[in-house]
């Protein structure tokens, strides 16, 4: 077995400012939300492959996961201290 490609696979997606911790896609695969280093999860329109939707600010450190509900929406923040029960746009 060789090493995994590193071709791009579609659009770069950029507004993370440090590195990308966690990636979840909606159910229908229409969102895609990403969890960062700069303390933000951002919310992507996989439909448009555009920058991102919403930015999610609040915490104070990385935030290391996302996850985004069968029902698509996402879920409580993991740090326990945010609450973002927002649909994904």
């Amino acid at each position: 077995m060789g090493r995994p490609s590193q071709h791009p696979v579609g659009a770069s997606l950029s507004g993370h400012t440090g590195p990308v911790r966690d990636l979840a896609f909606s159910p229908d695969g229409d969102m895609l939300a990403s969890a960062g280093d700069d303390g933000t999860i951002r919310l992507w329109n996989t439909t448009v492959h555009r920058r991102s939707s919403a930015t999610l600010t609040g915490h104070t450190l990385a935030v290391n996961a996302v996850a985004l509900s069968p029902d698509g929406t996402l879920s409580p923040s993991p740090s326990g201290r945010e609450a973002w029960g927002t649909p994904a746009p």
